[in-house]
């Protein structure tokens, strides 16, 4: 049976679909938590992940979707996963993205900074 994971990361979206065969498809990722602040409640994203793939004996992602390049569906992106169009950003340890599903209109938005754009450097 598959099951879908959706994570409390406030006005933010990020969720896992664990399919019945042990693959994982994620959608969008937001890390928006506040490490600095004992009473934010937004789940720690990346440690969740984490130790979700290493429980299921897995290092990467089957596919990761992000349904645009918005900050609340990308945040964070960059410094969790191993993206393969820059050196900066092929960190050992971090998880793979196995296929990356965007939809058409990221690979030619124009004007795009910060983890959007890293996103759509990586989509290229």
């Amino acid at each position: 049976m598959h099951k879908v994971t959706f994570f409390p990361l406030g006005n933010a979206d990020c969720c896992r679909i664990d399919l019945h065969d042990g693959r994982k498809i994620l959608f969008d990722y937001a890390n928006t938590r506040n490490p600095d602040d004992e009473d934010d409640r937004r789940c720690d994203l990346p440690t969740i992940l984490m130790e979700d793939l290493e429980s299921a004996d897995k290092s990467d992602f089957d596919v990761t979707a992000f349904t645009h390049l918005d900050d609340d569906h990308v945040f964070g992106a960059p410094e969790f996963f191993y993206l393969e169009h820059a050196e900066k950003y092929r960190v050992k340890g971090r998880p793979k993205i196995g296929e990356l599903w965007v939809p058409a209109a990221a690979l030619v938005e124009e004007g795009l900074e910060g983890d959007a754009r890293i996103i759509r450097s990586e989509a290229r």
